[in-house]
């Protein structure tokens, strides 16, 4: 019994320790994903044709992802939004979300969130108490790892925030993380920061998120069942359909360039 025990022991450790590396694998490709839709987002694509030394440039770039997120983006948040809790009359709870909303530039941080859910398939936003009304800030996607419960993947349970930036202070690059944990009926945040390259992390800040709810607000672009993370407007198949166009129209540009005048 105790060798059965301890094969089914390493057994598990060798499970677990490969779902922990399946997880990691799956959040570098998807930051992958991100950066990939980004650069063709930004009309960075690939160039289609080689070009030697000296030679015309033949290549044609037109850039159908970023007007199929505009569109989409337009289409969403082209005006404003009207927010109303009483179709009677403005309440005072209406008017201070709309002050609230004012003070965050609401048009312009609906938009920005809308992108982000339109490119990378999910979109963040994080809530900052403050005096007179609260911050909203828009997450890049990218910078943001969750976890959920095992059994229901809309019961999140930690939000991590890992990003680099420049220490003015310090002079130098490090990195910044924000654990937020669901901590019975509230969540615990807990800021911590590293130099580049080192492990060590060093707390800087703990706080208590007082709320059931927790101070990062998400969803889904697309609706994806069974999954966590949405769909973006920009998978794999419609960045592939604009590198074929773009491939399509320097070849033409450079067979006329070639054989027009004859």
């Amino acid at each position: 019994m105790g060798v059965i025990s301890t094969l089914w022991g390493r057994g598990s450790n060798t499970v677990l320790q490969h779902r922990m590396e399946q997880l990691e694998l799956e959040e570098i490709a998807r930051a992958n994903r991100f950066k990939q839709a980004w650069e063709r987002y930004y009309g960075r694509f690939p160039q289609p044709l080689s070009v030697r030394r000296g030679q015309p440039n033949d290549n044609v770039i037109v850039n159908y992802v970023r007007l199929v997120v505009d569109k989409g983006v337009d289409f969403l948040f082209g005006r404003d939004v009207d927010f109303e809790l009483s179709e009677l009359e403005e309440t005072e709870a209406e008017a201070w979300l709309n002050a609230c909303w004012q003070a965050n530039h609401k048009l312009l941080l609906l938009q920005k969130l809308a992108t982000n859910g339109a490119v990378c398939g999910h979109t963040f936003v994080k809530i900052l108490p403050a005096q007179p009304y609260p911050r909203l800030v828009v997450l890049d996607p990218a910078t943001v790892t969750v976890a959920w419960e095992p059994d229901d993947i809309e019961t999140v349970v930690s939000y991590q925030i890992h990003y680099t930036g420049y220490d003015a202070a310090a002079g130098k690059m490090r990195d910044y993380r924000q654990l937020i944990e669901r901590a019975g009926t509230t969540w615990s945040i807990v800021e911590q920061v590293a130099d580049v390259g080192e492990s060590a992390w060093r707390t800087v800040r703990e706080v208590t998120w007082p709320w059931s709810w927790p101070p990062v607000v998400d969803c889904q672009n697309l609706a994806a069942p069974n999954e966590y993370w949405g769909v973006s407007d920009l998978e794999e198949d419609v960045l592939m359909l604009n590198d074929s166009i773009n491939f399509l129209l320097s070849n033409m540009a450079r067979i006329i360039r070639y054989h027009a005048h004859p």
